[in-house]
């Protein structure tokens, strides 16, 4: 039995994983797009955070 662990910790990471995972279930023109997509999208929410006077501090806390 093969046993897969990923552990991802930067969204270069989680995208890098639907390609993995995209390979793995023969989708990879699929897992393609939706990085694409996504890619996409971020690049867009970088654009529009950039230009905001104000940035908001955040804290974030993981569980394990």
């Amino acid at each position: 039995m093969t046993v897969l662990v990923f552990n991802q910790r930067s969204v270069d990471e989680i995208l890098s994983l639907i390609r993995i995972l995209g390979g793995l279930v023969g989708a990879q023109v699929r897992a393609e797009s939706l990085v694409s997509d996504y890619s996409s999208r971020i690049a867009q929410c970088r654009a529009i955070s950039s230009q905001q006077l104000r940035r908001p501090r955040v804290y974030f806390e993981e569980w394990v």
